[in-house]
């Protein structure tokens, strides 16, 4: 049996060549079901910039069109308004709160659409 490829990625900051976090896609529990989750995190310095919400984009149609996934999560604390935003600018929907590694989290879902085509 062939594994997906996926996981969690290194960004790279172009400019300097350096390491400023990561991005990528990982199986995680929520409900008791095994989901497949895009996950980022930034340096606090390059944040505001667009580069997270670039890389979470490059991730979703990596998902849809690499993996052939039919739709991927994102799970975000409430109080995280800057990753809620950088969620709904790539196109994920709010479906429900749940609660996540022992915290109450919202739920964003994104749905294969082969007819749309993502930038």
């Amino acid at each position: 049996m062939r594994l997906p490829c996926y996981g969690k990625w290194a960004v790279i900051h172009r400019q300097s060549g350096r390491l400023i976090g990561y991005c990528g896609i990982a199986l995680e529990e929520i409900e008791g079901n095994l989901e497949n989750e895009l996950g980022y995190r930034l340096d606090s310095e390059f944040w505001g910039q667009g580069l997270a919400t670039q890389a979470a984009n490059a991730c979703l149609k990596y998902a849809f069109t690499k993996l052939n996934l039919d739709y991927i999560l994102g799970i975000v604390e409430p109080e995280n308004h800057a990753s809620i935003r950088i969620l709904a600018k790539i196109g994920m929907k709010f479906i429900k709160k749940s609660i996540w590694c022992g915290k109450v989290v919202c739920v964003y879902k994104a749905i294969h659409n082969p007819e749309l085509v993502l930038s």
